[in-house]
């Protein structure tokens, strides 16, 4: 990594909230995933993403999907 990098990095992973820090490590896991080992709720973890993506450290992309309850 270059010099500038390195210090791009480091400038930016300053500016992080404690909040931004817990979930940044796990974001190879799914939102439920993230959920479940941090403890945080909807709102919080939404936030934090929205957060990271604004630095652009992150790309969220949002997916609808259309759920079918079928009587039995």
């Amino acid at each position: 990594m270059s010099n500038y990098k390195s210090r791009n990095a480091r400038a930016v992973a300053e500016t992080l909230s404690p909040l931004e820090r817990k979930i940044l490590p796990l974001l190879k896991l799914s939102v439920r995933e993230i959920k479940e080992s941090t403890g945080l709720d909807d709102t919080s973890l939404l936030r934090a993403l929205k957060l990271l993506e604004s630095k652009g450290i992150i790309k969220l992309e949002l997916k609808k999907v259309k759920v079918v309850e079928l009587g039995t």
